[in-house]
């Protein structure tokens, strides 16, 4: 069955279906959340209300973009929302550096430090467009759906802080 057909099921009330979607998702969305917050019991209660919104929302789903770039942008949303409201900064350090860890935990410590310190030059955008591009591995189609950029300002915006993180790694 596609993820289209599941989908159209799920909008025709199959509760079942819904309940798979979302064991399916259920720890993706999670340590998306927990990655931003970065406390376990207000990421639990975050899921739910991601869950409930992807419930009321799914009718709205269009197949422009797959099924987990939605709920990657429904779940950022929230979570900004949420630090929005508690007037929290987002420490975009530790979330690179979770990301880093998650993806290849045999890394030498020091080339994560070193990584960390030069994306430090760059703005949360820069970073976050990057973190995105090459540890998410999302399209830039996908990153423009999420971010609400264009795809021409995110490639864009991508290229730049490219060229700084090689500047200044020619710099120093």
């Amino acid at each position: 069955m596609t993820e289209k057909e599941i989908i159209e099921r799920i909008v025709k009330g199959d509760k079942y279906l819904f309940a798979k979607l979302y064991k399916y998702y259920y720890s993706y969305v999670f340590y998306r959340i927990y990655n931003f917050i970065g406390n376990i019991t207000e990421a639990e209660d975050l899921v739910q209300n991601v869950w409930i919104k992807i419930y009321f929302a799914i009718n709205k789903f269009k197949s422009d973009s797959s099924f987990k770039t939605w709920i990657y942008k429904i779940t950022t949303n929230e979570c900004i929302n949420y630090l929005k409201s508690k007037r929290v900064l987002i420490d975009l350090d530790r979330i690179v550096d979770t990301l880093q860890v998650s993806r290849d935990p045999t890394k030498d410590i020091e080339n994560e430090i070193d990584v960390t310190n030069l994306l430090s030059i760059l703005s949360k955008l820069e970073r976050t467009l990057l973190v995105f591009k090459y540890i998410d591995e999302y399209t830039y189609v996908e990153i423009s759906q999420i971010t609400g950029l264009s795809e021409s300002a995110v490639k864009m915006r991508i290229n730049r802080a490219k060229i700084k993180l090689k500047n200044e790694k020619n710099n120093a």
